[in-house]
């Protein structure tokens, strides 16, 4: 795999450059380390059956086996949110998802638990790795990276995205 494109949003690449630079060559190794032709399955849906595809199950798990190895993690945060707007303002600087429920509960509210994942997590660097969902790149840009930016989680965020099917 190489990477084709770069798009640097409020100067991340120059961060990671300056900052992180020992990160940035651990994920363009990860990168360059794997041949997704390696990687291929024959589609059974029924719009795309008989073509090939990226395996991305299988190409996200070689990057794992690569990373996590190198302790970065996959992190899940579990967390409640509410539809009420004032409150939802109110909890959002909680860390505690517990307190975050008590809170909204309290005000005779809907706690709705939801959660947030990222890929490869570390020291302040998250890592996502996509594969052809346009609308998922726009979720994890300004849901995930953005979220956990603001709860001062990472500095950075770096989506990886390519398209899911072979050349």
């Amino acid at each position: 795999m190489k990477i084709a494109n770069l798009y640097s949003h409020l100067n991340g690449y120059e961060y990671m450059l300056i900052h992180r630079k020992k990160l940035w060559d651990e994920i363009v190794d990860a990168i360059s380390s794997i041949n997704a032709n390696d990687y291929t399955k024959t589609s059974k849906a029924r719009p795309t059956s008989g073509r090939d595809h990226y395996d991305q199950k299988a190409i996200n798990k070689k990057f794992e086996e690569i990373l996590f190895p190198q302790n970065w993690k996959s992190v899940k945060t579990p967390y409640y949110v509410t539809g009420d707007i004032t409150t939802a303002r109110e909890i959002v600087g909680i860390r505690r998802k517990e307190e975050q429920r008590r809170i909204i509960e309290s005000k005779g509210l809907e706690a709705i638990r939801t959660n947030n994942q990222v890929d490869f997590v570390k020291d302040r660097v998250a890592v996502e790795v996509q594969f052809g969902k346009y609308f998922s790149v726009a979720y994890d840009l300004h849901v995930k990276h953005t979220f956990f930016f603001l709860r001062n989680d990472i500095d950075v965020g770096i989506e990886s995205y390519r398209l899911g099917r072979c050349a």
